[in-house]
């Protein structure tokens, strides 16, 4: 499986990936905004960078290994 980001990863670099710096948005004020809308279970982002860890933790338990 292939993900892409059409926006790519702005100032970060692929070892910043889930982890807790790695977090960049083009805009601070939206992100900031966006950090905090939406009920608790249903924000618009997350914010956390899980995502990315999330998704190394399936595929390890699935006997691959993530390539970025």
């Amino acid at each position: 499986m292939v993900l892409t980001s059409p926006g790519g990863l702005w100032g970060l670099s692929v070892d910043h990936l889930g982890t807790p710096d790695g977090k960049s948005a083009v805009n601070e004020f939206l992100y900031g905004i966006c950090r905090h809308v939406g009920a608790r279970d249903h924000r618009v982002i997350e914010a956390m960078g899980a995502g990315i860890r999330t998704a190394r933790d399936a595929l390890r338990e699935a006997g691959l290994e993530p390539d970025f």
